[in-house]
């Protein structure tokens, strides 16, 4: 790229990163047409993981998970492997989850920036539709250092709310719930303040049902019971499989002779085609134990089937209180882990699979049982399409588009998908994906050929016109996201 179209790159790029303004409420905006009636409104159930990967299901086809109970909604409804995030760190992701837009446009590029209160999310739209909202578990719009919950929480138009967003270190509702079961369930559900942590997995010190998962899950069942009569919206936060890692042990033990997928690893003549960043960036040394990593993701794989014992018991549940074929259950990831792929953890900007793409399944009245779906969706498409299954208005501001066209009838609705942090934007299609970052750095990988993202093909002569074809996608995707943001009055 000469210095002249690079410099009219970022400045492209730069602009299209608003200062967030405060904009009018939904009930100003424009919506779509709405088809459902109050009495024929289905129960929503929003399920999310943190760090949770494509290939922690295995009914996604990956038979070293134990998942029977997503297993058996994935047979039922549909699941999604190309389905990839908005942005890669929690508190944007979420927002984009949960609002339907980009982070451009809702404000929130980074973690530790709130959401707004007047941004409209999907709980906004289904309480004025007339569902009883009740949020569990981990949400995450607020930052870190307001997490002991100690003084009042927006409620962002949740109606009943119990928030823990880190597994038992602070003086939310799930360290109160411990504390009430005594100091021995407190101590084992405490895993230490972030800045603190050691031990970053360890089996869990005490009885199964005090996990956070367990936590979640109980509560998610009693609000599920209470709430029996009347449509409501429930999203279940589970923190896990977010580190420090810490399944209970029967989980733990169902992994331990089980044979794990090799690690995606570069080899030196592909890391010297990765820009220098990537080749600096390895969290895990060439010399790792294999004890340890095996050791490592045996807990990780532990703590996504101690949430699917707890989502097989809100199925239960809801089949129990005879409202199953009528409640929608989606279940989702605000991100995923590098879990040691590309010789990397945890997560970051770097736009490997690993990270972006992540479950998606749905299951409910009017959704065909297609199994798995290998259509492009987006978490912005989230959003509207649980909100066009209750019959609820979508406002116009949202970025994301309703997949019950590809849901109902196979149709597809997206060519593309599109991601963005504060550093890297990152554009998909059918062949190939395409990022690049605020240093000036390019990454292109052919996911036809290269389904690992092993191979940079950004500085290949071959390949000058993928990149010239992703580069005018990408710049055409940021000028229609940025026009999202304006509201036009009038013609003149």
């Amino acid at each position: 790229m000469n210095k002249r179209l690079h410099l009219l790159w970022v400045l492209f790029l730069v602009l299209a990163i608003p200062v967030h303004a405060n904009e009018p409420l939904y009930k100003d905006r424009l919506y779509q047409s709405v088809k459902r009636t109050i009495g024929d409104q289905p129960n929503i159930i929003l399920i999310t993981l943190d760090h949770m990967r494509i290939d922690n299901i295995a009914a996604n086809g990956f038979p070293h998970m134990v998942t029977p109970h997503m297993d058996n909604l994935v047979e039922e409804g549909q699941s999604f492997l190309r389905h990839q995030i908005a942005a890669n760190a929690c508190m944007p992701s979420r927002a984009s989850l949960f609002s339907g837009r980009f982070p451009q446009n809702h404000g929130v590029l980074t973690n530790g920036v709130p959401v707004s209160e007047d941004e409209v999310c999907i709980q906004h739209v289904l309480r004025d539709a007339g569902y009883f909202t009740g949020q569990i578990g981990k949400l995450h719009f607020w930052p870190h250092k307001e997490r002991d919950h100690r003084g009042p929480h927006p409620a962002y138009a949740f109606d009943e709310m119990l928030l823990t967003d880190e597994p038992g270190c602070y003086d939310d509702d799930y360290g109160r719930w411990l504390e009430a079961k005594g100091p021995e369930a407190r101590e084992a559900g405490d895993l230490g303040l972030p800045l603190y942590r050691k031990d970053m997995a360890r089996v869990f010190q005490g009885k199964p049902e005090w996990t956070q998962a367990g936590y979640v899950g109980d509560q998610s069942i009693r609000f599920i019971k209470r709430n029996a009569g009347r449509p409501f919206f429930l999203h279940a936060g589970f923190y896990a499989p977010h580190p420090p890692l810490n399944p209970p042990e029967r989980d733990y033990n169902k992994y331990k002779d089980k044979t794990f997928p090799p690690l995606i690893i570069e080899t030196e003549e592909q890391l010297k085609k990765l820009p220098e960043s990537y080749q600096n960036s390895n969290a895990v040394e060439d010399d790792f134990d294999p004890e340890y990593w095996k050791h490592y993701r045996q807990c990780f794989y532990g703590m996504v089937t101690d949430v699917d014992r707890w989502i097989g018991a809100m199925v239960h549940t809801l089949k129990r209180e005879g409202i199953y074929k009528n409640t929608v259950i989606a279940i989702t990831s605000d991100h995923g882990d590098h879990l040691g792929d590309h010789g990397q953890n945890s997560k970051n900007s770097y736009p490997y699979k690993t990270v972006y793409t992540v479950p998606f399944v749905i299951v409910g009245p009017d959704i065909p049982a297609r199994g798995v779906v290998d259509d492009l969706v987006s978490s912005v498409d989230v959003m509207p399409t649980l909100l066009q299954a209750a019959g609820a208005p979508t406002p116009r501001f949202v970025n994301g588009v309703s997949l019950w066209p590809l849901l109902k009838d196979g149709k597809r609705v997206r060519d593309y998908t599109y991601s963005e942090t504060n550093t890297m934007r990152m554009i998909q299609t059918d062949q190939f994906k395409y990022a690049y970052h605020k240093n000036g750095s390019e990454v292109l990988f052919d996911l036809q050929k290269d389904p690992n993202e092993l191979n940079n093909l950004s500085f290949e002569t071959a390949h000058k016109d993928d990149l010239q074809a992703m580069r005018y996608s990408m710049l055409m995707k940021l000028w229609t996201i940025a026009n999202d943001k304006l509201d036009r009055i009038t013609d003149w």
